[in-house]
C-alpha cells in the first residue's frame, strides 16, 4: 500500500518495543507482495499485543475476493 498512496495515509500501525509491529508487518507484507499470503488466522499469546496484532493485521484485510 506505501508504493500506491505514500506516508502517512491512513493505513499506520502501533509500534512496540520487541519490534512486533515492524517484524510482523514486514513479513506479511512480503508474503503480500508476492501474492503468497494466503488467509491467516492469527494469535497471539500475550494479551498486551493485542492491539499491536490487531493493527497489523488490519492492514492486510483485503475484499471477498482476495488480493491487495
Amino acid at each position: 500500500m506505501l508504493e500506491k498512496v505514500g506516508i502517512n495515509s491512513g493505513f499506520d500501525a502501533i509500534a512496540d518495543q520487541p519490534r512486533l509491529a515492524a517484524n510482523l508487518n514486514a513479513f506479511l507484507n512480503a508474503m503480500a507482495e508476492e501474492n503468497h499470503l494466503p488467509r491467516t488466522i492469527i494469535y497471539n499469546l500475550y494479551a498486551a499485543y493485542n492491539d499491536i496484532v490487531a493493527s497489523t493485521i488490519a492492514n492486510f484485510q483485503y475484499g471477498e475476493e482476495g488480493g491487495g
